[in-house]
């Protein structure tokens, strides 16, 4: 609990959006997940807006695709 409220203070959302992302992968079946911002930023602990101003980072590096 304490490494999540440190890395909350020390990363950005774009870092935290990614190592949660890369681990629910490593998780799943396939590599299709499918999440709302909503889930996401609830996950991260960040608004909603938080997620939608980070995802186009990952999406512009061909990293992910959302639809």
């Amino acid at each position: 609990m304490a490494y999540t409220a440190l890395a909350s203070s020390l990363y950005t959302i774009e870092q935290r959006l990614a190592r949660l992302l890369l681990m629910l992968d490593d998780r799943s079946d396939g590599h299709v997940l499918h999440l709302t911002h909503e889930q996401l930023s609830s996950m991260l602990g960040v608004r909603r807006s938080g997620v939608t101003t980070a995802l186009p980072f990952p999406e512009g590096d061909k990293l992910i695709r959302s639809i």
